[in-house]
């Protein structure tokens, strides 16, 4: 049985895509479910999302976005492979826009081989691969959210939630406080 989703105005999210109209605008929703931090309702939204345009790619992306659960937590084990399958299915369809290509990129390496590499290597090479996506795009909101969130894991013991270094600084142009602002209004 399925869950009723929430019915909340959960404020405005532009991801901008190369998917079609429909698409588009579920695809938004599915990210303001990301944000909200319900992240089995964004997945089925994201479903819904190629249901719209099958050549969504970045919509497998937000697939594979949503099995990284609570990013301040390792990766449930049983969304591992759901995750990596998710991007392949992202670089199996071909993104059209080189940002949705940067996008499926970064996220990939919190999957491939993550039988044989550590979380925390893991994301020591995500927040690599998202410093560099929030360098190339560097107004794009959605970078600066994920790149703040990656410093914010990255930067955190494996045991505890305190920061491991207080010299965390985003290398783009803008200000920390910029990176961590995050423009998502949970209100109208």
């Amino acid at each position: 049985m399925r869950k009723k989703m929430p019915t909340r105005n959960w404020g405005t999210v532009h991801f901008a895509t190369s998917c079609n109209e429909t698409a588009q605008r579920r695809f938004d929703r599915a990210m303001r479910y990301q944000h909200s931090f319900w992240y089995t309702a964004s997945k089925e939204i994201y479903e819904e999302t190629l249901k719209a345009d099958p050549e969504c790619a970045i919509a497998y992306w937000g697939i594979a976005l949503s099995f990284l659960n609570n990013p301040h937590s390792p990766i449930p084990a049983p969304n591992l492979p759901l995750g990596l399958a998710a991007i392949e299915k992202a670089k199996a369809t071909g993104a059209k826009t080189q940002r949705e290509r940067d996008y499926i990129d970064a996220l990939s390496v919190m999957y491939v081989e993550y039988d044989k590499t550590t979380h925390q290597a893991r994301i020591q090479s995500y927040l690599k691969a998202m410093e560099a996506l929030a360098a190339r795009y560097p107004t794009d909101d959605e970078a600066q959210i994920f790149y703040a969130i990656a410093l914010n894991v990255a930067h955190l013991r494996p045991t505890r939630l305190t920061p491991i270094s207080s010299k965390a600084r985003p290398s783009s142009s803008r200000s920390w406080n910029d990176s961590l602002s995050i423009r998502v209004s949970l209100t109208t």
